[in-house]
């Protein structure tokens, strides 16, 4: 039994992996910097908003998978004492527990953030930010990309 629960514990550790970076790189928006951002040039564009509106920013996926999986498993062992039985409700209980875990983070991390269309000499860009930085329609902005995020900065 045990052995089963490590190895689930492990699938669901591993697949968690890929997710963890979207939690790290929350913290970032258009108005912090990297400090591996210090001492570089970035391109400056420049444009005029167009449309600003409210859209949905998904949550990550990748821990309350592992959590719920985890304890699911261990619900399912502990609901019958029958060892072939065992693995089966071990496996049953930890995917309902990951499924359920993953639906529970993923409505907690959920966010709202803005989607900004600016017209440039180039055409149309597009922009996404979890801040509006009180912009509006019609505000003329700098466009600044580099290495690290883009950001968008009233003129």
């Amino acid at each position: 039994m045990v052995k089963n629960i490590i190895i689930i514990n492990l699938i669901l550790l591993l697949s968690a992996c890929s997710s963890t970076d979207r939690i790290v790189k929350d913290d970032q928006d258009s108005r912090s910097y990297s400090s591996t951002e210090i001492g570089k040039f970035s391109t400056v564009t420049e444009g005029t908003i167009i449309s600003i509106k409210a859209v949905r920013l998904s949550g990550s996926k990748g821990l309350g998978t592992t959590f719920g999986g985890v304890l699911g498993g261990l619900a399912g062992a502990s609901t019958t004492d029958k060892k072939h039985n065992q693995s089966a409700a071990i496996a049953i209980g930890a995917l309902a527990g990951a499924i359920l875990g993953s639906k529970v983070e993923e409505l907690s991390t959920e966010d709202t953030g803005y989607e900004f269309l600016i017209k440039t000499n180039n055409g149309v860009k597009a922009f996404v930010d979890i801040i509006r930085q009180d912009l509006k329609v019609g505000d003329e902005v700098y466009i600044i990309h580099g290495d690290g995020p883009v950001r968008i900065s009233r003129k």
